[in-house]
Formats: structure tokens, C-alpha cells, sequence
């Protein structure tokens, strides 16, 4: 007897995807931003001109996080995968125009500088979000998963549980090094050395209990999807790896897309160098044709492209064909639409400039706003002339 034929069907408003690895990365990239704006930036200076912070950038950068979780995570990523292509181009278009651009203005320049350091490290890092190399890689990783093949492949079943262990042996690693670092009790456990905050009378044991029950718990999850596949419930399912190439795509979607927007948006020019407006909006026309060319593709075609949502039930009275165009129509023109919102922007930053040269050959000096968040750097004017606000 099959007991997942027992098991009661997860309701699709229900049906949230809480893939170990995605999960572990997220909120890494949170405890490192709120690491940041704690203990090392009261080492760089705390609230002075060495780790400067406004006000608006850590609500930003968290309410940022709260949708990219919510396009990861919600049933949304279900409909994307499984239901409709419609689904899937919304979850493209909080990956790739949406959350990466806002996150890049939620990072102040100095936690950038800090995280990539070292002259090796920062030289990659420039020739990766070089405008040429970065637009290259951020569109062929869009055609490359749109690609009919590549979209409809799905990984024989025993990669999929290989992939489900080894993600959930890594969450363990990072639970076990968790509790190196911060557990005194099970650190001299592991390594034999004392620590001066136990003979203080500080105790490390609730923390050490926490995470070794949580490193139990994944462990023991990973064991049992090895060991019984087909007595999963449907909240263990909530917790599976359902297409490791889904999960990957997704990543690579985020990523690239951080690469694209960094020429226009980076928070620190020793890390990824911004360009000229003029420049920019040059390079955001451009960016918008293969987007537009793609969207033409999947709205003129005569019949659905892919098949990975063949057996699925129609939603909202669409057919499939219906669901591909409409798909195709959210990438021609709804995606685009922040791309011309930035390139605006940068066209009036532009012709701000040219009115501010022509004011300096004139004699009149005039500083740059310092929240500009398109200007290049901030603007530097002889000091004993008299500064004019615009």
C-alpha cells in the first residue's frame, strides 16, 4: 500500500516551498545585513562618515527581502512551476527588474567594499558587472531558461533525492557551525579550549540545545526522505526539493540580474564602477530589445512552446496557449516598464549635468544633491566660493 495515496493534498493557497538551500541563502543574506549594520559598522565608525546609513535603506532593504521571499517561497513559486507560464514570467519579473535594483539602492557602499575585499577579489568583481560582460550574462541566462528544452527538463528522481540529502546535510554544516561560534559549552566540547565568559558565569547551554535539536531535526528529515520516500505528509512536503534546476534557475535569474543593474546602480565604484548617464540610457534601450524580442516570440507563437504544464488544470479560464501569450505580454511590456522608469531618470540626470556645466562656465557653482542615487560621485567645487542648493 502506497501511503502518500492517503495523504491529504496540500491546498494550492497552501502550498508554500521552503526548498532547504534557497531557505539557508536567504536568510544568510539577512543576518548578513543586520551583522552589518551592528558590529561592523560600529568597527568602521558607527553613525560617522566612515559607515553612513539613511534612513530609508534597512526598511527598503528588508521590505525588498519580504517580496524576493515571497516570490521564492509563496504558492506563487507552486503556479510558476507546476500550474501557469503567466505565474512564472511575475516570478521573472520580481527576480530580475524589480528586487535586484531596489536591493543594490538598500546597500550602502561600505558593506559592499567590505564584503568583496582584497584587490583580486575586486578586480573580478568589476569585470563581472562590466556593463558588456554583465549585459551578456544577464540575457543569455534569460534565453538559455527559456529555451524550450531546457525549461521542460526535469532531473531523473534519484538526483532529485540526492540533492535533498546533500542540501540538507549542508543546512546541518551550517547549524553545527553555528553552534561552534556562537555555543561556548559545545565549542569546548569540540575543540577542548576554555572560554572566559564560563568561568564569568555566563552559560551557553539553551543556545547549544537549540541548535543541536535543530541539526537532529534536519538530519533526520534528510535520512527519512532517503529512507521512505512515499510516507511523506504534506507538511514535509512544504520542505522538498521539488526541481533542483527550477531552484537553480532562479538563483542564476537573481544573480545575473544583481550583475545587470550594478553598472547603474552600484553603491561603491571600487567594487563595480558605475556608468555616465549618457551611457546608461544606452544601456538600458538596449537592455529592453531582447526582453521585447523574447515576449514577441512566446505572444505570436502558434501553439504552446513547452510542456511542462501540459497535464495541469487550467486556471482563471485561460487556455494554454491563452496562458503563453499572456506570459509573453508581461515580458514585452510590463517588464520593461522599470527599465524605461530608470532610463527616464537617467535622462534627466543627464541634462541636470549639462545644465550644471553650463552654470560653472558661467560662474556659477552649484553642489549636487547627496542623495542623487544616479550620480556617479558626489561633485567636488572649490571651496571658498560660495555654494548654491538647487
Amino acid at each position: 500500500m502506497n501511503p502518500a495515496a492517503n495523504a491529504t493534498p496540500i491546498p494550492l493557497w497552501a502550498s508554500w516551498n521552503f526548498e532547504p538551500l534557497t531557505l539557508v541563502i536567504v536568510l544568510g543574506v539577512l543576518g548578513a545585513y543586520l551583522y552589518a549594520l551592528g558590529p561592523l559598522r560600529r568597527r568602521l565608525g558607527g553613525l560617522g562618515a566612515d559607515a553612513p546609513v539613511h534612513s530609508w535603506q534597512p526598511p527598503l532593504f528588508f521590505g525588498v527581502m519580504a517580496l524576493l521571499a515571497l516570490g521564492l517561497f509563496s504558492p506563487l513559486e507552486t503556479l510558476g512551476m507546476t500550474y501557469s507560464l503567466t505565474m512564472h514570467m511575475m516570478q521573472h519579473l520580481l527576480f530580475s527588474v524589480v528586487c535586484p535594483p531596489l536591493l543594490l539602492l538598500a546597500t550602502p557602499g561600505w558593506m559592499l567594499t567590505s564584503l568583496v575585499r582584497g584587490e583580486t577579489a575586486r578586480h573580478v568583481t568589476r569585470r563581472l558587472t562590466h556593463p558588456v560582460v554583465a549585459f551578456g550574462l544577464y540575457n543569455a541566462n534569460m534565453w538559455l531558461w527559456h529555451i524550450p528544452a531546457v525549461f521542460d527538463a526535469t532531473p531523473p528522481q534519484p538526483v532529485v533525492e540526492a540533492t535533498w540529502i546533500i542540501e540538507n546535510l549542508a543546512v546541518g554544516g551550517v547549524l553545527l557551525l553555528g553552534a561552534l561560534m556562537f555555543a561556548p559549552r559545545l565549542g569546548m566540547l569540540f575543540t577542548g579550549r576554555k572560554d572566559r565568559r564560563l568561568q564569568d558565569g555566563a552559560s551557553g547551554w539553551p543556545q547549544t540545545l537549540f541548535l543541536l535539536a535543530g541539526i537532529i531535526v534536519v538530519i533526520g528529515l534528510a535520512a527519512w526522505g532517503a529512507l521512505d520516500v512515499t510516507a511523506l505528509t504534506p507538511l514535509a512536503t512544504l520542505a522538498r526539493t521539488h526541481n533542483p534546476l527550477h531552484v537553480l534557475m532562479n538563483l542564476l535569474f537573481i544573480g545575473t540580474a544583481l550583475l545587470y543593474w550594478a553598472p547603474i546602480l552600484s553603491p561603491a565604484n571600487e567594487v563595480a564602477k558605475r556608468i555616465s548617464p549618457l551611457f546608461g540610457m544606452l544601456y538600458m534601450f538596449i537592455s529592453t530589445q531582447p526582453m521585447m524580442a523574447l515576449g514577441a516570440i512566446l505572444t505570436f507563437a502558434a501553439q504552446p512552446l513547452y510542456h511542462t504544464y501540459d497535464n495541469a488544470p487550467l486556471l482563471w479560464g485561460f487556455t494554454r496557449l491563452g496562458d503563453q501569450q499572456l506570459a509573453g505580454l508581461t515580458m514585452w511590456l510590463v517588464m520593461d516598464i522599470p527599465l524605461i522608469i530608470v532610463l527616464s531618470a537617467l535622462f534627466f540626470r543627464w541634462v541636470s549635468a549639462l545644465d550644471r556645466a553650463e552654470r560653472w562656465a558661467a560662474g556659477e557653482y552649484v553642489e549636487e544633491a547627496a542623495d542623487d542615487i544616479f550620480a556617479e560621485q558626489p561633485a567636488v567645487y572649490p571651496a571658498e566660493q560660495e555654494l548654491i542648493w538647487e
